[in-house]
């Protein structure tokens, strides 16, 4: 019965392309039509033959083999001019490709094999359509994730993972420097920041170790960039006084809490930007006077340990930073009243750990509401006193007492009085 079928689907198969060949002769032998129903009829013995004997693998390459010299045969015929064929042929050959490497079974092999398919399809694609310009590395470089990715992190290797990775990234960057802009060096850019990938997933579990040698990466980099771009202006020494704290602190370990260390940190910074300040800036404006508050402060809390974190520690802070800026506003900048900006936020923390704590949310609504008013009024004084434009936040703002005073305030005055 199975070879009755196979001979009939044959025989019949046969005869129909016989018979769209003669059709076609006759009626148009200047296109050859008969192409289309012959590539369906031949569908027939196929499924018939390596149905019958359950070769799935065999009817996917020889099913998609049919596909590819039918997509090339149409190509020559309709548009001999330009290789469209590969676009389809490319489609269906994953079929036998999946059918012949399991991905479920061997997902390394099938990874690695569909890449190197993919890479090939690429590069052609490039070569025909735009040979003058190389594009294909872009999904290259994404393509080759997979196989790198399947077979090293299915090893459980990610140390490995990390390095590979980086070089390949960095690999893959300065390829594109060179093909697009080789006048000028830029992939070292992003090769410090890939390079915290590898020495974190080595150094993390050694936080000492880790500081150092971070810190140094961190100088090298600035170093780097500072002889590619300004050679003549060596200003990379200057970072390494902020980058030495990181390793110095985790060194110290608890000592770094204590207050000695809070003392002698200070003044260290104090004396850095006064140096700086005389080395890079002398007879300008003194901008090192700026520092010295915050830098004093952090002696003042190490000293106070958990006082220093009470509310009234807190409120004192505030007050001592509005005066100290707002006097070198005074004595510096005279011209321009910019200590506004740090009284205004500096009011909503007194405000809020007054009237927060105490739980008069109305009352908050109404005495922020004012002081931010007068804050935009003050500002619109001073910048554009020409241009009246402070009613119009004062209008939105306006509308948080109203709504606290209407939905909730009134509400509760009945509820109150029944009681």
């Amino acid at each position: 019965m199975k070879n009755k079928s196979l001979v009939f689907s044959v025989i019949g198969s046969t005869m129909l392309i016989v018979l769209a060949f003669i059709i076609n002769y006759t009626t148009s032998m200047n296109h050859p039509w008969f192409i289309y129903p012959a590539f369906a009829v031949l569908w027939w013995p196929l499924g018939v033959f390596f149905g019958q004997n359950k070769k799935y693998r065999a009817f996917s390459v020889v099913g998609g083999l049919l596909i590819a010299v039918f997509a090339y045969i149409v190509n020559m015929v309709t548009s001999p001019g330009f290789p469209w064929f590969i676009f389809p042929v490319f489609a269906v050959l994953w079929w036998p490709m999946t059918m012949l490497i399991n991905p479920l079974k061997r997902p390394k092999m099938y990874s690695v094999v569909a890449s190197i398919y993919i890479i090939a399809f690429f590069w052609l694609t490039n070569h025909i359509t735009t040979p003058n310009t190389i594009w294909f590395i872009h999904p290259v470089f994404a393509v080759l994730w997979w196989p790198i990715s399947t077979i090293i992190c299915g090893a459980k290797k990610y140390k490995l993972y990390s390095v590979v990775s980086t070089i390949y990234i960095t690999t893959f960057l300065a390829l594109v420097n060179y093909v697009a802009s080789p006048q000028y060096v830029w992939f070292y850019y992003p090769l410090y920041g890939l390079l915290w990938w590898p020495m974190s997933m080595f150094l993390a579990k050694k936080p000492k170790i880790y500081s150092i040698v971070m810190s140094l990466l961190t100088l090298g980099y600035l170093a780097l960039i500072n002889y590619m771009n300004t050679p003549s202006d060596l200003w990379y020494p200057y970072s390494a006084f902020h980058l030495i704290w990181w390793p110095l602190v985790m060194i110290l370990g608890k000592r770094a809490k204590s207050f000695w260390f809070a003392l002698i940190g200070a003044l260290s910074i104090i004396a850095y930007y006064v140096f700086l300040y005389y080395r890079l800036t002398p007879g300008t404006h003194p901008w090192y006077l700026y520092i010295i508050l915050p830098a004093i402060w952090w002696p003042i809390c190490a000293s106070l340990k958990r006082k220093a974190l009470t509310i009234t520690f807190v409120l004192l802070s505030i007050v001592v930073f509005v005066a100290y800026y707002s006097l070198l506003n005074i004595l510096l900048t005279p011209q321009h009243f910019w200590a506004i900006n740090l009284v205004y936020p500096a009011l909503w923390v007194v405000m809020g750990v007054y009237f927060g704590g105490n739980r008069k949310f109305f009352a908050l609504s109404v005495c922020a509401s004012i002081v931010t008013i007068v804050y935009f009024s003050i500002l619109n004084y001073l910048h554009t006193p020409n241009v009246i434009w402070a009613v119009y936040p004062a209008f939105v703002i306006l509308w948080w007492p109203l709504s606290m005073y209407f939905f909730k305030v009134k509400k509760e005055r009945p509820q109150k009085a029944a009681n």
